[in-house]
């Protein structure tokens, strides 16, 4: 028996942090950097990129492929347990940082945006129109 949307493992976590009211260079500094330092710490990690915008810090880790499930598992694992050792982090951040694995089950099958030069409750009677012609597809 074939499933119909088989999870699907990226081997990719997303670590993002909100730091209100900060330049880049703020979140860089005082946000990526750090974290950073101490995801390379982390063993079974292949790639490690980040970008430091207004307000947020965002990672992306890609994981070993090579190494089995388990192991990745334990990885990410230890990258949410290093980075909550990260104590130092400004204390205007209110949450500490978000690990997110990336995988099938958290990514949608379709996105369908809507525009057009009709009202927003045009759009919306459009919009439940269409999904409900998807969901008979």
């Amino acid at each position: 028996r074939r499933e119909a949307f088989p999870a699907v493992n990226f081997d990719t976590v997303v670590v993002s942090t909100v730091y209100p009211g900060a330049s880049p260079k703020e979140v860089e500094l005082y946000v990526t950097k750090p974290l950073e330092e101490q995801l390379e710490t982390v063993t079974g990690l292949k790639e490690i990129k980040s970008s430091s915008g207004e307000n947020l810090s965002l990672i992306i880790i890609k994981l070993d492929p090579d190494r089995s499930e388990q192991a990745k598992s334990t990885t990410v694992d230890e990258i949410q347990r290093v980075l909550n050792q990260v104590t130092d982090l400004p204390e205007e951040i209110e949450n500490p940082p978000l690990v997110k694995e990336i995988n099938s089950g958290v990514m949608p099958i379709l996105e369908i945006a809507l525009s057009g030069k009709m009202s927003y409750p045009q759009l919306h009677k459009m919009a439940d129109e269409i999904i409900e012609k998807i969901k008979k597809i």
